[in-house]
Formats: C-alpha cells, sequence, structure tokens
C-alpha cells in the first residue's frame, strides 16, 4: 500500500500543517490542500466530508 502525505495551508498563512489522523478537526476557513506520493500521474479519488459539531447541550436551571 502507498503512503500518501496530505498538507493544509490556511489563507493568508505561510505554513502547511499535515493531516495526520483521518478525523482531524479544522478550524473554518479557506484552505489549499497539496498531497504526496511516490506515485507519479495517476488519477485520484479525494473525498472531504464536512460535519458540523453540535452545540453543547444547556444544562439545565435551578430554580429555587
Amino acid at each position: 500500500m502507498e503512503t500518501w502525505t496530505f498538507l493544509l495551508q490556511k489563507r493568508n498563512d505561510t505554513s502547511w500543517l499535515p493531516l495526520d489522523a483521518p478525523t482531524a478537526e479544522i478550524l473554518t476557513g479557506s484552505y489549499r490542500l497539496a498531497s504526496h506520493s511516490s506515485l507519479a500521474d495517476r488519477a485520484i479519488a479525494l473525498h472531504i466530508v464536512y460535519r458540523r459539531r453540535r452545540p453543547a447541550p444547556t444544562p439545565p436551571s435551578i430554580k429555587g
């Protein structure tokens, strides 16, 4: 199996951040994605999934 490296760069930022986990949490913004592998000139399929985090439930208020 081939090893891939994926990097993200946020708009107006000069650094590239590695995506080490398939479930990485990414802050809201615009990004560029780069990848690296020893395979050259190959078509790949890439799926990016957006999952909105649900806000934490509000604790019940105590009235006395």
